[in-house]
């Protein structure tokens, strides 16, 4: 049978003890970054179901930007990096996913409208509340809360999969360019994170990410050309 913990055997990876121990530093040197984080991301949702439009849009997309790119310098590079090496490249990942959000608040290609239908909103608004709330208090119910916590903005796999959450939300077909590195995280990670460490709260993360995938797919079906049968012999009725 696969095991993601025999697929990981060639990669450095921390033990378990010292993944919360560095977390925990984290959220402590840092303090109060984590609940800010928290409420940024939340509030920019809130935004967005507010008033959806032009403006909102450039805040999202900003607030996104800063997220990601504290995830990657402060989370990655700086606390995880020098005992987890190839933490670097996931900071390079986030760092540029985090850029992909900052120049399309120039160029306004993505577009957050949550009230495009009634499932596009039910969808949204329950998987924002999944990443951005049900996911902590798991993951302190399992005995992983303050200072270990990982939560939405300020750590990797919420910060992922609130993102997958709010781009239920934009119009038109999704763009890979914004989701292959959210859905990566979310999903992959998650689901290793899971095995290796035995946090199974991030198996909510991986969902998450697998319910986006599911509704993208549907997304694009639904876009393809309808072929209108023709009778035999090419005769029209």
């Amino acid at each position: 049978m696969f095991s993601y913990t025999a697929a990981m055997e060639g990669i450095e990876i921390p033990t378990r003890e010292l993944v919360l121990g560095l977390v925990g530093v984290y959220n402590r040197a840092h303090w109060p970054a984590a609940a800010f984080g928290a409420v940024v991301a939340l509030a920019a949702a809130a935004f967005v179901l507010a008033r959806p439009g032009a403006f909102s849009d450039l805040i999202v997309k900003i607030l996104l930007n800063v997220l990601w790119l504290w995830t990657a310098i402060i989370f990655f590079w700086g606390r995880f990096a020098p005992d987890f090496h190839v933490a670097y490249l996931f900071a390079f990942a986030f760092i540029l996913q985090g850029t992909f959000f900052f120049m399309d608040a120039f160029f306004g290609t993505l577009e957050f409208r949550p009230f495009k239908s009634p499932a596009t909103l039910l969808i949204g608004c329950s998987l924002i509340g999944v990443a951005g709330i049900l996911h902590p208090i798991i993951s302190t119910w399992l005995g992983r809360g303050w200072p270990e916590l990982r939560l939405v903005g300020t750590a990797p796999g919420p910060t992922a999969a609130f993102t997958l959450a709010l781009l239920t939300f934009t119009l038109h077909k999704p763009r890979p360019l914004f989701f292959v590195v959210p859905a990566a995280w979310a999903l992959i990670a998650g689901l290793c994170v899971a095995e290796a460490w035995h946090f199974y709260e991030e198996l909510i993360l991986a969902g998450v990410a697998a319910a986006v995938i599911l509704y993208f797919v549907a997304a694009l079906w639904r876009t393809l050309p309808v072929r209108e049968s023709k009778p035999a012999g090419g005769a029209t009725p």
